[in-house]
């Protein structure tokens, strides 16, 4: 039997016994590793798992796990605000629509006593302007009866003096 050697405590060797004949007809190396090398190999290696546990993974894991607790109280927390600030505008939208009718009502409640008050100054100014009218045609028809006599007279009078130029002669007035 020929040794190869022994890598991490695994024995190699070759020899009539150890190649076996697969199925498909070439020779294979069998390996057995041996119990105490592997044993002594491993230590070390849980050594360094168990120290990377506790000073490496662990820390992380904890930092890890608090920082998602974090995030999801954050994330609670703006859920809230923003479930209260929700809240918050459709009060304001309600308060500003009820005063957006509020303004409605006041305007049409103005415009309806500026247009009482319209009424009742055109109504007065017709009635002013009327008595100034009735006032004016009054005037006007007693001037014109002034007229009207002044010119009967004054046509009488002429129509006396006309009638004494023509005949030469005093007429009797009539």
């Amino acid at each position: 039997m020929h040794r190869l050697g022994t890598l991490l405590g695994v024995c190699y060797e070759a020899g009539p016994d150890t190649l076996k004949k697969p199925n498909n007809g070439r020779r294979m190396l069998q390996i057995e590793p041996e119990l105490v090398p592997t044993l002594v190999m491993m230590v070390p290696f849980l050594v360094a798992l168990l120290a990377l546990h506790f000073i490496l993974f662990r820390p992380l894991f904890d930092y890890m796990e608090e920082r998602e607790q974090v995030g999801g109280k954050a994330t609670e927390e703006a859920e809230r605000f923003a479930a209260a600030t929700t809240e918050k505008l459709e009060k304001l939208e309600q308060l500003l629509i009820e005063a957006r009718l509020e303004a409605g009502e006041i305007r049409s409640a103005a415009r309806g006593k500026a247009q009482e008050e319209e009424t009742a100054i055109i109504a007065a100014a017709r009635a002013a302007a009327d008595a100034e009218l009735d006032k004016a045609l009054a005037e006007i028809s007693e001037a014109s009866k002034t007229a009207s006599n002044t010119l009967k007279t004054t046509g009488q009078s002429l129509s006396n003096e006309i009638a004494q130029q023509v005949l030469g002669r005093p007429v009797a007035q009539s």
